[in-house]
């Protein structure tokens, strides 16, 4: 094992930009449309998704793994164009005449060549609706180690419907990250998966992706049973980012100038915060060698500039006014390889 002095720094973020699709005229028209009315107003959208996301890379650093939720492959290549030049994007939105909302990871080509980026064929969960996202796929390589990073968003919170959607995508993923774990390979293997998953840390389909807050499981040998089942316990640090950290309301109090969240989520017609984005990992990467999750790193952004008086809020436009990027904050996670 690479010693942590000597280890690589992978520094990854996930966040779902909600609704960030590009202009197309031709979009105008339809019926109800969630795509920008207006190169005004999609240029609006941008200039506040821009604001925001030099705000979290000056703060904290510049992720070399970006996971993005709900874009357009062409609004990926649009933020990348503007902010990452040199990165590569993974996108999903792979139908030119029919884009949609999709995941997309950009990345970041390690000019030392000690750190390879390879991407994967997709998961598309059998049994589920067509509208089901599918879920990305990138290895982080290095001589020693292998990454498989998994950008994820599960089926919205709709009726019980999505609610069996999600239990198959999660039961599925269970058996694929098992599968991606007891393979044998000559490298340290680990999986971090990211996402909006549309759950709460303590639900009952992250029961069914293994996912639990108690480190040691994650550590402990398998059960004699595990196999049969396709079963590998994995950790969910989000367990230790529920709730509201700061217990006084001054911001000159708090690192970073972080203005405080309840959660990963705010649905602003209920006043209600969930904790709904999720780093995820194997227990391979735990532990203080590499590799490694270093959950000391880990954060939700709330930074000012994602924010509208205090809570995050969707993009909306109102005769001209604007208001709020995203319902969703970012989260940062680093790595060492």
């Amino acid at each position: 094992m690479l010693e942590p002095t000597m280890a690589l720094q992978l520094n990854v973020a996930w966040w779902n930009a909600n609704d960030l699709y590009h202009f197309d005229a031709d979009k105008i028209k339809a019926r109800n449309s969630r795509w920008p009315r207006s190169r005004r107003i999609y240029e609006e959208k941008c200039r506040r998704v821009d604001l925001a996301l030099r705000s979290f890379f000056d703060k904290f650093s510049t992720p070399q793994l970006l996971g993005l939720g709900e874009t357009t492959q062409q609004a990926a290549i649009d933020l990348r164009d503007r902010l990452l030049p040199d990165y590569r994007i993974l996108s999903l939105d792979v139908q030119t005449s029919k884009p949609t909302l999709q995941v997309a990871i950009l990345y970041s080509p390690d000019a030392k060549g000690s750190l390879e980026f390879r991407e994967s064929p997709p998961i598309a969960v059998p049994g589920t609706p067509r509208g089901t996202r599918p879920m990305a796929v990138l290895d982080a390589l290095t001589p020693t180690s292998e990454l498989r990073c998994i950008a994820c968003h599960w089926q919205a919170r709709l009726d019980e419907a999505s609610e069996i959607t999600r239990f198959r995508i999660a039961d599925y993923l269970a058996q694929y990250t098992h599968d991606y774990l007891t393979q044998k390979s000559s490298k340290a293997r680990g999986v971090l998966v990211m996402g909006d998953l549309n759950e709460e840390p303590y639900g009952r389909n992250l029961e069914i992706l293994n996912a639990h807050r108690h480190r040691e499981r994650s550590l402990g040998l398998a059960h004699w049973a595990d196999n049969d089942v396709k079963r590998t316990h994995l950790y969910n640090p989000s367990w230790r980012l529920m709730g509201e950290k700061y217990a006084h309301p001054e911001p000159t109090l708090r690192p970073r100038e972080l203005v405080g969240s309840a959660g990963t989520y705010y649905w602003e017609a209920k006043r209600s915060w969930a904790h709904l984005d999720h780093f995820i990992v194997s227990g391979s990467l735990l532990g203080n060698q590499a590799p490694y999750f270093d959950e000391n790193e880990s954060a939700i952004v709330s930074l000012v500039e994602f924010l509208t008086n205090g809570l995050p809020i969707k993009f909306s436009e109102d005769s001209g006014k604007f208001r709020g990027v995203s319902d969703h904050l970012p989260i940062y996670g680093r790595i060492f390889l």
